[in-house]
């Protein structure tokens, strides 16, 4: 009887379907892994950006506070604000109010003046961190028919201080967010 002839190969045939299966679910689960990275990596960034400009904002009700964001209606003038430690200003320029978009509510100025400083970009923590995260802040003030004087201030917090708009000279970050916080007053 010779019944061994037949069944040579079934151990290697048995371990290929074995390491095929073993393969297949460790394949799927970095396929898993791999992703839940990417996504916590996203909220991680999410939530600087959002700190990132809150820290803006921050800064920004200190200057008017201090009536550091005062506009003259004939002169224009200067937005100053000091963040981080740093005093930065953006100066005013005139803007069409037609321009503006609705939520602002400074499409219907009875005197026609609204004005929109340059942005003022501040770093945090620092200048020289290389993983610092940036903000940009602009301001708009004009008259608004029904609520009079209105200021507008635009936060905005990226997660990756090097990319563009904070580096204008650096790339493009593809993983960089914004997140922009706007503060409206009513004086």
């Amino acid at each position: 009887m010779n019944y061994s002839k037949y069944k040579k190969g079934y151990t290697l045939l048995f371990s290929i379907i074995v390491s095929s299966v073993v393969l297949s679910i460790a394949a799927f689960i970095l396929s898993i892994s791999r992703k839940q990275f990417i996504l916590s990596s996203s909220a991680r960034d999410s939530t600087v950006a959002v700190y990132a400009a809150d820290g803006g904002i921050q800064c920004a009700v200190g200057a008017k506070m201090e009536k550091n964001l005062e506009v003259d209606p004939v002169l224009g003038g200067n937005a100053i604000i000091t963040c981080n430690l740093e005093t930065k200003s953006g100066a005013y320029s005139e803007v069409n109010p037609d321009d503006l978009d609705a939520d602002t509510g400074l499409n219907d100025s009875p005197i026609g003046k609204v004005y929109r400083s340059a942005p003022i970009f501040f770093y945090f923590p620092n200048n020289t961190d290389p993983d610092r995260t940036c903000v940009k802040i602009v301001v708009t003030s004009g008259y608004n028919s029904s609520n009079g004087k209105r200021v507008i201030i635009d936060s905005s917090g990226y997660s990756a201080g090097d990319s563009k708009p904070c580096n204008s000279g650096g790339p493009i970050n593809p993983r960089a967010l914004e997140r922009t916080i706007r503060l409206k007053y009513f004086d």
